[in-house]
């Protein structure tokens, strides 16, 4: 290619670059696909005896807690880092890949990895881990789809007043921002999902500006000698250095790689753009942004709490 854009021959090396692409695109089918170490046998061993008779706010918390139990303890930076390794000393991890929109747009280019040094390159060791990540969280949505579909299923018509307790104890939520909260929930839960994300996106956003906040942080800078005040990217607001001195790090990691980065699911800008259809939006990763939401509604909740400790208590005496 090279030496065709040296002598000026744009066509021939347009028509190289095009017979590379295809390559890379068919290597990345043939020569196998990532591989997952996931403990998810308690997902897929769906239990519904612990589930039943249990009301609607019961059973949110419980699968709230329960879903950030195994994100907390399961989806750390340590186990990202060995998914990376891993893959780089594929065949696959070796040669560049290309991420495809859905008109089969390229968006975005991940050179290979180097197998005696992966992260010689760290921001192309940071890029795979966001694109790993994303792939990790889709599989572990569509792990959770048994909670899913119990809930769904017990509980057809959900209404926002349902909701209450759930979302109006939580101190990070503000009160012109709960019923927009409650909405998207029910848009999952009814399978909406494009609705879903379009609601719950920005507003995950705005729950961490809360939390920078809260902990003393700005969300916010000055800009035009200090006359014109700018809040910040949702990239500035995960990389806040308040945000991350009390918040987990896997937390942070994994919304960058669903929210934010090219290399992974890039939900909030796809979302924000148009550049989401409703095939894509019904994926596992929308099932787990319903399941995380509803983890961020139960954390800081005094009133998620006491559930779960009775809940707790009664499974003890049983």
């Amino acid at each position: 290619m090279k030496y065709y854009e040296d002598i000026g021959d744009k066509k021939n090396k347009n028509s190289v670059k095009v017979k590379i692409d295809e390559l890379n695109l068919e290597t990345t089918k043939n020569l196998g696909k990532i591989k997952f170490d996931l403990n998810i046998e308690e997902f897929f061993n769906f239990d519904k005896e612990k589930l039943q008779e249990k009301t609607l706010i019961e059973t949110l918390v419980f699968c709230g807690f329960k879903f950030g139990y195994y994100i907390l303890n399961t989806e750390t930076k340590a186990q990202f880092e060995k998914e990376v390794c891993e893959y780089s000393q594929t065949l696959v991890g070796m040669v560049s890949k290309n991420i495809i929109d859905n008109k089969g747009n390229t968006v975005f280019t991940l050179n290979g990895l180097d197998s005696n040094n992966y992260k010689k390159d760290e921001k192309l060791f940071e890029q795979y881990m966001y694109y790993i990540i994303s792939r990790r969280e889709n599989f572990i949505g569509i792990s959770f789809i048994g909670h899913y579909e119990h809930i769904r299923n017990s509980f057809p018509s959900i209404s926002e007043n349902d909701l209450d307790s759930l979302i109006n104890n939580n101190k990070f939520i503000p009160e012109d921002r709960k019923e927009i909260f409650k909405r998207g929930i029910i848009y999952g839960f009814k399978g909406q999902w494009l609705e879903f994300l379009s609601l719950m996106c920005p507003q995950i956003e705005n729950f961490y500006r809360e939390i920078i906040v809260f902990c003393g942080g700005t969300d916010n800078t000055y800009k035009q000698n200090y006359t014109q005040q700018e809040y910040f990217t949702l990239g500035s607001v995960l990389d806040n250095e308040t945000l991350n001195e009390y918040y987990k790090e896997n937390i942070i990691l994994i919304l960058k790689a669903i929210l934010n980065e090219k290399a992974g699911s890039n939900l909030r800008n796809r979302v924000a753009h148009g550049l989401i259809n409703d095939d894509e939006a019904n994926s596992g990763i929308s099932i787990w942004l319903l399941f995380f939401v509803i983890m961020l509604c139960c954390w800081n909740n005094s009133y998620a709490v006491e559930i779960l400790e009775k809940l707790n208590k009664k499974e003890q005496e049983e």
